[in-house]
């Protein structure tokens, strides 16, 4: 599992424009089988049921709010 927070990530240049900057949260080969990048929103209190994707990584990027994430058994706090 990878966790990072934006806050914690350098800013870099892009490489057409240094003026324009980036922080990168996954580069190319950080997961092997990433096959989407959704938004979901969750209202307070909402829950999903725990479940295992065979066939792909999935990523959460909290953009706003906080939870909790269960995974094999271990809680991990997420926040914006």
């Amino acid at each position: 599992m990878i966790t990072t927070s934006l806050k914690d990530l350098p800013e870099e240049s892009v490489s057409h424009n240094a003026e324009i900057k980036k922080k990168v949260m996954l580069r190319f080969g950080d997961l092997p089988h990433l096959t989407n990048f959704s938004q979901a929103r969750f209202a307070p209190g909402q829950t999903a049921p725990a479940h295992a994707h065979q066939d792909m990584c999935e990523v959460f990027f909290v953009e706003a709010g906080s939870g909790v994430i269960h995974i094999d058994g271990t809680e991990y706090p997420c926040s914006s």
